[in-house]
């Protein structure tokens, strides 16, 4: 018998603030008039998205003041452990599992930077068994996701038997910076949002997970 993994539970999160794509089209032209005389060109970036709405940490009015980084990174950890507790929570409903159940546990994220990592501090609520494996990975971007679902692979492979928590999260709002008046940043405000996803994958799967997607 040939053993595949298989992703056997998604789940996603995102803050409570929701904001239309028109008000952050018309946030942006009020801070980057500031400094530049294009802005009505550039601001089109928005209408070709296809994004109706995004959701973001905080409000509006947190945008338009100046933060350190320390600050936002410190709203990045609080913000990063909640959403992933809620997303994994999410998870374990759909999959009937127990965090106790989870062998290994990999989180992505590249918009803040904590120690101990995220995954780390989720014990303090989720209750992993004492013995689980935990993989932080940071710094990939939008590939991100892609290399985690990548090592959940090889780890089940090797693991047949194992189930592995995968969490992406990203909270690119608070990387926002009122005094950059640059394209790229106008082009990322047009873009991005804050949200986590998670994903259970296991190699030797029970029968009941049959209908789930192979990964390979």
């Amino acid at each position: 018998m040939i053993l595949m993994s298989r992703v056997i539970s998604i789940a996603t999160a995102e803050p409570a603030t929701r904001v239309g794509q028109e008000e952050v089209k018309e946030f942006a032209r009020e801070i980057f008039s500031q400094c530049r005389g294009d802005v009505d060109r550039l601001l089109s970036v928005f209408d070709n998205t296809s994004i109706l709405s995004r959701h973001f940490t905080e409000d509006k009015s947190w945008y338009g003041k100046q933060h350190g980084f320390a600050e936002r990174n410190t709203f990045y950890i609080q913000s990063a452990v909640r959403l992933s507790e809620e997303c994994s929570m999410k998870y374990l409903d759909v999959a009937g599992l127990n965090p106790t159940d989870i062998h290994h546990v990999i989180f992505v994220s590249s918009t803040g930077l904590s120690t101990p990592s995220i995954d780390a501090r989720l014990f303090n609520s989720l209750k992993f068994n004492k013995h689980v494996r935990r993989t932080p990975i940071w710094g990939l971007g939008c590939a991100g996701g892609a290399a985690g679902i990548s090592r959940a692979l090889e780890y089940t492979k090797a693991m047949p038997t194992h189930a592995v928590l995968l969490i992406a999260i990203e909270l690119c709002g608070l990387t926002f910076k009122k005094d950059d008046y640059s394209k790229n940043n106008l082009v990322s405000t047009s873009l991005f949002s804050d949200g986590a996803a998670a994903a259970v994958i296991v190699g030797n799967v029970d029968p009941k997970f049959k209908h789930c997607a192979l990964i390979y």
